[in-house]
């Protein structure tokens, strides 16, 4: 594998109950448990309310969310 680690090619799913900080144009702002801010585009959901997301460790991209019941 010409010294490539193949860890890091295998990004685990982290799944993190958040609240919406910041909402504007339609993009809500969230900070998950790795102190990084992402933004969940088309948001339906408003400040304040509380959701669980899914994320890859170490990126950015939301790809689930969904209000927490």
């Amino acid at each position: 594998m010409f010294g490539f680690p193949i860890k890091d090619l295998i990004r685990n799913d982290v799944t993190n109950e958040v609240k919406v900080i910041t909402k504007a144009e339609g993009t809500c702002v969230v900070e998950a448990s790795d102190h990084q801010p992402r933004g969940i585009p088309h948001c339906p959901y408003n400040v304040g309310d509380r959701l669980i997301v899914t994320f890859r460790h170490g990126t950015a991209p939301i790809e689930k969310a969904q209000l927490k019941r």
